[in-house]
């Protein structure tokens, strides 16, 4: 197939990660689309996919060691918001020019990104872009691979006054009569600093919960299932995407709990609701919002 879904499931097993060598080779993909579900993707998986060119990564945490390594056709990967980038995860990919990253991705391996295998040694993709947070692993990454230039800059010095306040000439003498006026320079003016803001460190964990359906008919039931264990300024949830079936009787308080209310016609089944957690950020910090997907399991 040219167009490929990951589901969450396959034989009523999630599907987490996808194993070493999975698709190497495969000449007839184009597009992969992966669900949140999977957070791994193993070594060489993707090796010599020719026509691959769109696959999304943004809730995969781990990218194994030549993962998508000699994918010619590869031009979008969505974001690495998280995790790991391991050696040579996307060499030899001459079409993908740019590569967005998050604060939160915490390392990328040699010749992990932006190179192309040139005999013994490595040359860098022409006009690759690596978008990434100020102070992030991916911008020293960026430095230490030559992929930005720093560039001094200081604001020019000004030693002039206004126009409307002249400045009074310089060995200006008075008349006889009257005494010299003293030599007045006026102050230098400095540009204001304005201080930029560092990215929210928000980080929250999120674990699977399970409930039983005897109880949920009965009454309604609390899920605490979100931790945010750091985040700058207040912290707001809101509903993303909740399953029809329970659309109408799921919301969530600003701590951070679901509640479900009483369901007469609860069963056996695993739910996915996605929940959006915003930072409000500060003086200091920007604001920031992740999307969770929460695991309840109904028993």
């Amino acid at each position: 197939d040219k167009d490929i879904t990951l589901r969450y499931k396959y034989n009523k097993m999630d599907i987490t990660a996808i194993g070493d060598f999975a698709f190497a080779g495969n000449k007839s993909v184009e597009t992969i689309t992966i669900r949140n579900s999977v957070d791994r993707i193993g070594n060489y998986a993707f090796n010599g996919c020719d026509n691959l060119k769109k696959i999304n990564l943004d809730d995969v945490r781990e990218v194994g060691e030549c993962a998508f390594y000699d994918c010619p056709a590869l031009e979008d990967i969505g974001a690495l918001t998280d995790g790991s980038v391991a050696d040579f995860a996307f060499l030899d990919c001459p079409s993908l020019k740019s590569v967005t990253t998050k604060y939160w991705l915490k390392n990328i391996s040699d010749h992990a990104l932006g190179f192309l295998k040139d005999g013994a040694n490595y040359k860098k993709v022409e006009d690759f872009e690596l978008k990434f947070d100020k102070g992030s692993p991916a911008e020293k990454y960026a430095e230490d691979n030559g992929f930005i230039e720093e560039q001094e800059t200081t604001a020019p010095e000004v030693t002039t006054t206004p126009e409307e306040k002249p400045t009074t000439p310089e060995a200006t003498t008075a008349p006889a009569d009257k005494p010299t006026e003293p030599e007045t320079t006026a102050p230098a003016t400095t540009a204001p600093v304005v201080k930029e803001k560092k990215p929210n460190p928000i980080k929250i964990s999120v674990k699977a919960k399970t409930i039983k359906a005897k109880k949920l008919k009965k009454k309604a039931q609390k899920i605490k299932a979100i931790v945010v264990k750091s985040a700058k300024g207040k912290i707001t949830y809101k509903l993303a995407s909740v399953p029809k079936k329970i659309k109408k009787l799921t919301k969530i308080n600003q701590k951070g709990v679901i509640t479900i209310k009483k369901w007469k016609k609860a069963k056996k089944a695993t739910l996915r609701i996605k929940v959006k957690i915003t930072a409000k950020g500060n003086d200091a910090y920007n604001p920031k919002t992740v999307t969770k997907t929460v695991k309840i399991i109904i028993k």
